[in-house]
């Protein structure tokens, strides 16, 4: 898979002063990513910037909440490729403006913010499209979040960085938690770390349960696609039950794809 570099080294993995019982607990601090102020979209979008490239597009064009870390990286990238950027925020109300740090950024980089009332999203994207479409523009179309099987990939990135840091640490994780939006981030840790015996658990933080596990299903099967692996077989998908089992989910080890 192609893909544009916005990182340059690792980033750490620390052992907490803190455990559960006997369990140790490391946290991984893709915060601190060297590119446009971190986080998970900036791996997604190492591949999504190869796509915009591979294309030869002349502008970005995604959505997203006026809190969105994602719409950031994507006007920060598009600057980066020397590209326009047309950010469509979904606002809850008039005044629902983005006055944070994002928002400042988002400016800094000159990338083009359009509002859109959430419940009309789909009507208003749709028409955006078809808009720039009959303008003949050559734009690149990146659904939220980074929501696709490409941008995976860049979690798989993280996955093996992780085996790598598991080695000198000389420990070996029995589960990784992490918050899930999409599904992307961890579609691609499972993609990842499908011949160890690490559990992969997402904590949903705007999907139902039920949809998460079907796009992050659906995201395996094109990631094998894409490379060229047709033979994708899911061997169980296991419930987590904590506590506040509504917000929670797992989808546990997948046979090696062959």
């Amino acid at each position: 898979m192609e893909k544009i570099e916005l990182i340059h080294g690792t980033t750490g993995l620390y052992k907490l002063n803190y455990s559960i019982g006997n369990i140790n607990i490391y946290m991984k601090r893709d915060d601190l990513l060297d590119f446009a102020f971190g986080g998970n979209k900036v791996r997604l979008f190492e591949y999504i910037g190869a796509m915009v490239k591979k294309k030869n597009a002349d502008k970005i064009i995604t959505f997203g909440s006026v809190y969105s870390n994602h719409i950031r990286v994507a006007a920060a990238v598009a600057a980066k490729l020397k590209v326009k950027c047309d950010l469509i925020v979904l606002t809850t109300n008039k005044n629902n403006k983005i006055s944070n740090g994002n928002g400042k950024l988002i400016s800094y980089y000159g990338a083009n913010v359009i509002y859109c009332a959430e419940e009309n999203a789909h009507e208003f994207i749709d028409e955006y499209l078809e808009h720039e479409t009959k303008k003949q523009i050559n734009y690149f179309w990146i659904p939220g979040g980074g929501h696709m099987a490409e941008a995976g990939f860049g979690y798989v990135d993280a996955f093996n960085e992780i085996r790598e840091q598991m080695e000198k640490l000389k420990v070996t994780f029995d589960a990784i938690f992490l918050p899930t939006g999409t599904g992307a981030t961890q579609a691609g840790m499972i993609y990842g770390a499908y011949d160890t015996n690490c559990d992969i658990y997402g904590v949903t933080v705007a999907r139902t349960k039920e949809r998460c596990c079907l796009e992050i299903e659906k995201m395996l099967e094109e990631m094998s696609r894409l490379e060229n692996k047709e033979e994708y077989k899911q061997v169980e998908i296991k419930k987590f039950e904590p506590k506040y089992k509504e917000y929670t989910y797992q989808i546990v080890v997948l046979e090696k794809i062959k």
